[in-house]
């Protein structure tokens, strides 16, 4: 078995010579027996190895085995770290399982370790019986291949040494070896779902198929092949599609429509995963919605938890956080025609006269500046607003559905206006009666400075 286990280390890429690898280690059999096959395999693997124990609050035999592992961990010449928390409080305070709880918290507390003593990886014990539990725990809730893969070898710092053996080897290992290992009683309790997947499916399962463990564990290794192929795939296609701009991640809509339904599915996960930092939380049935507002018009939007989508005209705008409307940001109208410099909420505005010929950069545009009204000022849209055309006045709102803005731009996008009537607009400048002439003497340059990080989006 240590040869084994040392071989699936080096071929998975698992240590390198001079690692320090975190055992994590409860005091049970597997990660009992972990402790000790790293331990014997440190010269073969050319590492050195730690010990971490996490005391989760829940059980007062968790101070015994505190002790225990210490002393497994000082008889191997190994350090051992001890971390306690509460973890029923946690999971009240999350309102979240205690099982959930006990998880989320024993990982990052083997993380906070991890950093500490500057490990390049966590080692756990999961072995092939785990693996199993984990594809048909998968299967059972229709999962897509990401999970029906299982547990991988490496997930960041997270190694698994034991994805090549058996509980059975691992049991027959530490009679063996003599180890004492301690004994878990939550792990009996039906309540909890990989417990009753464990003691009560898998065995009726090995009925029908004895080879059962071995299978679901090949299943999980076709599947991560494959697996590893579409995400190929779906970097090579997020990097045609996606674009980080001010406003969030923007899928263009013309490019994820081309795609295959099971690309746009993994994209839209892509985004989701850029923006939280993990992949889990989003079901099939959230993708397919976010998926749907291709069909949608424009303006329709998703909204979960630190993910929200907005379709516009030309792309699915993914962010962490709910669109905000700005127009509480905006100041009040303010008197326009003295060359300086303008705030008006979010964006920046200056004016500066001339009398020689302009030609203007992308962020300017010209008006003839004796042509602008003592009434002029510089505002944000109102209810009733009509551009001024040559001979007739069109709604704003047409205006703005031409140029395809969103709500949220249209509400505080600069206008300057006269009364009702709107006679430069940024993005799409000045109206006739505002345009400069072959006779126009003073020339009037609006450069939009930008603002914060809204504003710069637009």
């Amino acid at each position: 078995m240590i040869g084994r286990v040392a071989a699936f280390c080096r071929e998975h890429g698992l240590v390198h010579d001079g690692d320090l690898v975190l055992a994590a280690c409860s005091g049970g059999p597997d990660s009992l027996a972990l402790l000790d096959v790293l331990a014997r395999c440190r010269e073969r693997l050319h590492i050195e190895v730690a010990v971490a124990y996490i005391n989760h609050g829940i059980r007062t035999a968790a101070f015994d085995e505190e002790r225990r592992v210490q002393q497994a961990a000082a008889a191997r010449g190994c350090p051992c770290y001890i971390r306690r928390t509460a973890v029923p409080a946690l999971a009240r305070r999350r309102k979240q399982s205690l099982e959930t709880a006990a998880r989320e918290e024993r990982y990052r507390l083997l993380r906070d370790v991890q950093r500490q003593i500057r490990a390049q990886s966590i080692a756990v014990a999961h072995h092939q019986n785990d693996q199993a539990e984990t594809v048909l725990w998968h299967l059972v809730r229709g999962s897509g291949l990401t999970g029906l893969a299982g547990m991988r070898p490496r997930r960041e710092k997270i190694i698994r040494p034991f994805l090549c053996v058996t509980r059975a080897e691992i049991t027959d290992y530490a009679a063996r070896r003599h180890l004492h290992p301690c004994h878990d009683e939550t792990n009996d309790e039906l309540h909890c779902t990989r417990n009753k997947l464990r003691l009560q499916y898998l065995p009726f399962l090995a009925q029908l198929n004895p080879a059962i463990i071995a299978d679901l564990n090949r299943l999980a290794a076709v599947v991560q092949a494959e697996d590893d192929v579409l995400r190929q795939q779906t970097e090579e296609a997020y990097r045609r599609t996606a674009q980080v701009r001010a406003e969030g991640i923007v899928l263009s809509k013309t490019r994820l429509a081309e795609q295959p339904t099971a690309l746009q599915r993994r994209l839209i996960r892509r985004a989701y995963e850029a923006l939280t930092g993990h992949m889990t939380g989003l079901s099939l049935e959230q993708v397919e919605t976010v998926r749907h507002l291709l069909d949608k018009e424009p303006g329709k939007r998703f909204a979960m938890r630190a993910f929200y989508v907005q379709r516009t005209y030309e792309a699915l705008v993914c962010t962490a956080r709910p669109p905000v409307s700005r127009t509480a940001e905006i100041a009040a109208a303010l008197p326009f025609g003295t060359p300086q410099v303008y705030r008006l909420g979010a964006w920046r505005l200056q004016l500066q006269v001339t009398t020689k010929p302009v030609k203007p950069a992308p962020n300017q545009w010209l008006i003839d500046y004796d042509r602008l009204s003592p009434d002029t000022v510089l505002r944000c849209r109102r209810p009733g607003d009509r551009w001024l055309g040559k001979d007739h006045t069109t709604a704003l709102k047409k205006i703005f559905t031409a140029q395809h803005l969103m709500p949220a731009q249209r509400a505080t996008l600069p206008l300057l206006c006269q009364g009702n009537l709107v006679v430069w607009l940024a993005g799409r400048g000045a109206c006739p009666t505002l345009a400069v002439q072959a006779e126009t003497k003073r020339i009037g340059i609006i450069t939009l400075l930008g603002g914060t990080e809204y504003a710069s989006g637009y």
